[in-house]
């Protein structure tokens, strides 16, 4: 992947394509705990139905906390999304921009990807929510192609029982194999086997995640982890080793 010589922030989109869970707290979090490492962070809340984002940092601020990033709310009355969010950039001076978005809208996706650096999808290693996977990496990848540039993509396995285990090994395995056929189109047993990179942290169920909810934890646990793993993977990339870094490919 080569970025923009004009790029200034890392430019992070949290989202999948017909729902997927956990989007708010992994943008959340990933937010806190990069502010706490300096880094000048906007949160950009585009999930309209739910506004999870922007919750989470009125509570927060009731409750007494110092907001340590800038949460930006965006809806369709403004400019379209990727332009909001290169304002966003831009005004904040930000290190890094984080996108909070639902999935309602196709259109909003599109926008939001034709921004962003890296795509990540939490998902829950259930077929209910696995089911959002192919699609989006799908409208992903054609807009990667059109951009002539590449968009990573990653999945991140959360509310997992075990870690690497059970259900979340299953359907690591799963999603990592393409059975897609010649012409690109999924398999209809399982249309979330695509080959998409999944992210090696596992977030799992039992570590009290939803009790952060409009706090600014000292502790933010796994999402510690996958911040690494990303600043890792950012390291390779910017030093050209992308052998372990996929990216959408259609």
């Amino acid at each position: 992947m080569t970025f923009s010589p004009n790029r200034t922030a890392l430019r992070l989109l949290i989202a999948t394509l017909k729902g997927g869970s956990t989007k708010t707290t992994t943008t959340m979090l990933l937010a806190i705990s990069w502010a706490r490492r300096g880094k000048n962070v906007v949160v950009i809340d585009g999930d309209t139905t739910n506004r999870g984002a922007a919750r989470w940092t009125r509570r927060a601020a009731n409750n007494g906390y110092e907001i340590p990033y800038t949460l930006l709310e965006w809806d369709a009355t403004k400019p379209p999304l990727s332009k909001f969010a290169q304002l966003a950039e831009r005004d904040h001076q930000a290190d890094v921009v984080l996108i909070d978005l639902g999935g309602e809208s196709p259109e909003w996706f599109a926008f939001a990807c034709s921004w962003a650096d890296w795509l990540l999808s939490p998902v829950q290693p259930v077929d209910a929510e696995l089911d959002g996977i192919g699609p989006t990496y799908e409208s992903a990848a054609s807009i990667s192609d059109a951009r002539h540039e590449g968009l990573l993509h990653s999945v991140l396995l959360t509310r997992c029982p075990q870690v690497k285990k059970g259900m979340a090994a299953e359907k690591r395995r799963e999603l990592i194999t393409d059975l897609r056929d010649e012409d690109g189109r999924p398999d209809p047993d399982q249309p979330w086997s695509v080959g998409a990179h999944v992210f090696d942290t596992e977030i799992t169920r039992a570590a009290g995640y939803s009790d952060m909810y409009g706090h600014i934890p000292d502790n933010v646990g796994e999402y510690e982890d996958l911040l690494v793993e990303l600043e890792n993977a950012l390291a390779e990339l910017d030093s050209d080793d992308e052998d372990d870094i996929e990216k959408v490919s259609a």
